[in-house]
């Protein structure tokens, strides 16, 4: 009876957002009376396909901000009982991992598993050769790394909220965390999610110093460098300063006594232009200041001159005509791109906002492709459609707006995105409902630069299965689905407007995550159901049209792995063949070492263990590895909480030093 009664109540607030996601653009999208809208307005229709009808437009600038304040008060309005009802999701809190440096001249690194080439990521532990740099379980360190016999910590000092990752670039550290609170700096009525990000000056790696901090307000979602800029991207719930709110206005009252944003629906099919989104204009210091800081997520920026000098600027991290609006609201979030130029770390940040829905992302090293999926609520008499809408940013000074798109189906996660050549693929499931229950629908689908589909190859995988890995590699695609069985497809992606299957293999269990090795093999790690065991196996795809599995190791029932569900935990180090994977299983944690051979598999060479010298529980787990070598000879590094252990990376249970490190237990949120 709980059960129902908790169903009907869910159904009468799905019926009530449905009603307002139906109403507001309408409400948007009506002038004022005896408005004439002036013909110099660039309002465009998305590139969508027909059947989707425009969502998304753009307008040229307007004179007040208040308008813009209007319009996301509006979307508040529209989501208030939704979002109310929901906890706040604080996404993406494990860290993610970093690329190393350009090698020295005879060092040899490894480098960290990354999506693209050319394009950096945070990380827990970086390395430039030498000096060894980590950002964990609540410190940022400094050691001396190389040679093993020598290693020392040299620095370390707390860090405020839970660690989210490291970058390093030509003498700087930039270390990335998130912490939950009130926000005293705006005075804001509900407790908020900020990233905080320290630029460390480890031009002497034994006496770091701050340059400076940024503290934005939002959840950190991932950052990225390519060459001397940083793009970090935050998402911040709106938030309603007024109280109590105010009631929503309805179309019987008129033209909306907030928004006055342009030209009637019917305006937008009749003009073209490069972007669906609308643009708007004017200084943020238009909004009047009983506003408590307006609803867009606040900057404050602390740098350190030289001799203590302090400078403190505190001010909205976007200003209204850098603030993106989709016609149709995709959310009560707001997504903003802050880039930074390292080569003046000192220099004001420039960024991007976007209103809409919690994102997946993925880069490359010129473009930025933000994917948001709708998801409404299913309903009686059939299951609304499962959308995603994709907008595709230029990387430079700042994130420009280049093209928006729309498909059908949600995302597996960012390796569901990969561009070459000009084209966006993009695997997607649609999650549908038939006689027999859900029926997916798993789609490759091709884009050009103007995300518009040239391409598609549908009905991959069979009855009942989902994608649960994806892995794009040139004109080469591998993707997995699963249900009771795990097959592998191999794809021809080489004709944009022609994917093809060319191969399968059906093996039991189901992979997560792909890493190609060449152009003749294919690492994957993944579950084996029956008694929940992680799984490595090595395949060989020289003949695409028939992949073949050469070995699969089973790890132990109820063993589990980082790298499952966080691919930066996967070393590959291709000079020795090596692969080392952290595990976690009935007994204690550790890493393992396999070399990969073509004839011979997946040959164990040993495991690392932290646990003798890490007694606190939580302290042991091994997180992520490094390589540094020299002439062919070379350190495995392992890092735990509380440990950096050096081993020979050929006779892993060899140590050859270690340090013990400074860390607190992760603190976990839950959202109100």
């Amino acid at each position: 009876m709980k059960r129902l009664l908790i169903g009907m109540v869910l159904l009468l607030l799905a019926g009530a957002v449905l009603a307002a996601e139906r109403l507001l653009p309408n409400l948007l999208l009506q002038p004022p009376a005896g408005e004439v809208v002036s013909e110099q307005r660039r309002l465009f229709t998305p590139h969508f396909p027909a059947a989707a009808g425009p969502t998304l437009r753009e307008r040229d600038e307007i004179t007040e901000c208040r308008e813009l304040e209007g319009y996301l008060l509006g979307v508040l309005e529209a989501g208030y009982q939704r979002y109310r009802a929901q906890p706040l999701l604080v996404d993406n809190l494990l860290p993610p991992i970093m690329r190393a440096e350009s090698p020295q001249a005879g060092i040899d690194y490894s480098q960290t598993n990354v999506q693209e080439a050319g394009v950096d990521e945070p990380d827990l532990i970086k390395s430039d050769g030498e000096w060894i740099y980590i950002a964990n379980a609540g410190y940022f360190s400094v050691l001396r790394g190389y040679p093993p016999s020598a290693m020392e910590l040299h620095f370390s000092q707390r860090l405020e909220g839970e660690v989210q990752g490291l970058l390093l670039h030509q003498g700087l550290a930039l270390v990335i965390t998130s912490q939950w609170g009130e926000s005293p700096l705006w005075r804001r009525p509900l407790a908020t999610v900020q990233t905080r990000v320290v630029l460390f000056d480890v031009r002497e790696p034994r006496r770091p110093q701050v340059l400076r901090e940024l503290l934005l307000e939002g959840s950190f979602n991932t950052a990225r460098r390519v060459g001397d800029r940083l793009h970090l991207v935050v998402e911040s719930w709106l938030h309603d300063y007024r109280q109590p709110p105010l009631a929503f206005a309805t179309a019987a009252a008129g033209p909306s006594p907030l928004l006055r944003l342009g030209a009637p629906w019917q305006r937008l099919a009749a003009a073209a232009g490069p972007s669906p989104l609308l643009r708007l204009g004017a200084p943020w210091q238009r909004l009047t200041a009983a506003a408590g800081g307006g609803v867009l997520p606040q900057l404050q920026d602390r740098r350190y001159r030289s001799g203590g000098a302090l400078e403190i600027e505190q001010r909205p991290l976007t200003a209204c005509r850098d603030v993106l609006l989709p016609v149709v609201p995709e959310g009560a979030n707001t997504l903003s791109i802050v880039t930074l130029n390292l080569q003046e770390p000192l220099a004001p940040v420039r960024s991007t906002t976007l209103v809409s829905d919690q994102a997946t992302l993925y880069a490359t090293p010129d473009q930025l492709y933000v994917a948001t999926t709708q998801s409404p609520f299913w309903m009686p008499g059939g299951a609304p459609q499962e959308r995603t809408r994709i907008h595709r940013f230029s990387l430079g000074e700042q994130a420009q707006l280049q093209a928006s798109g729309e498909v059908a189906g949600g995302l597996l996660n960012r390796y569901a995105l990969g561009a070459h050549a000009g084209y966006l693929r993009v695997a997607t499931t649609e999650n549908r409902w038939g006689e027999r229950g859900s029926d997916p629908r798993n789609t490759l689908l091709v884009l050009d630069a103007e995300l518009r589909e040239v391409g598609r190859l549908e009905g991959l995988g069979k009855p009942g299965e989902r994608i649960f890995a994806v892995r794009f590699a040139g004109t080469r695609g591998y993707l997995v689905t699963f249900a009771q069985i795990d097959p592998l497809y191999t794809l021809d992606l080489s004709e944009p407007s022609a994917p093809r299957v060319v191969g399968e293999l059906e093996v039991p269990g189901f992979s997560t995550y792909l890493h190609p090795i060449g152009e003749h093999h294919l690492l994957g790690i993944g579950m084996e159901p029956e008694d929940w065991s992680s799984e490595v196996s090595l395949y060989e795809v020289s003949d695409f049209a028939n992949p073949r599995l050469l070995d699969r190791v089973n790890l132990g029932a109820y063993s589990g792995s980082e790298a499952l569900y966080e691919p930066k935990a996967f070393t590959w180090f291709a000079p020795l063949h090596l692969l080392i994977i952290p595990v976690q299983s009935a007994g204690e944690p550790e890493a393992v070492v396999w070399r990969v051979d073509p004839q011979l598999g997946l040959q164990e060479l040993g495991r690392v263990s932290h646990a003798e010298q890490v007694e606190e529980p939580g302290g042991a787990a091994i997180r992520r590895s490094l390589l540094i070598g020299r002439e062919g000879v070379y350190t495995l590094y392992t890092l735990s909480n509380g440990l950096l252990q050096g081993a020979d990376a050929e006779l892993p249970w060899q140590q050859q030093g270690m340090v013990p490190l400074p860390w607190v237990e992760p603190e976990f949120w839950i959202g109100i």
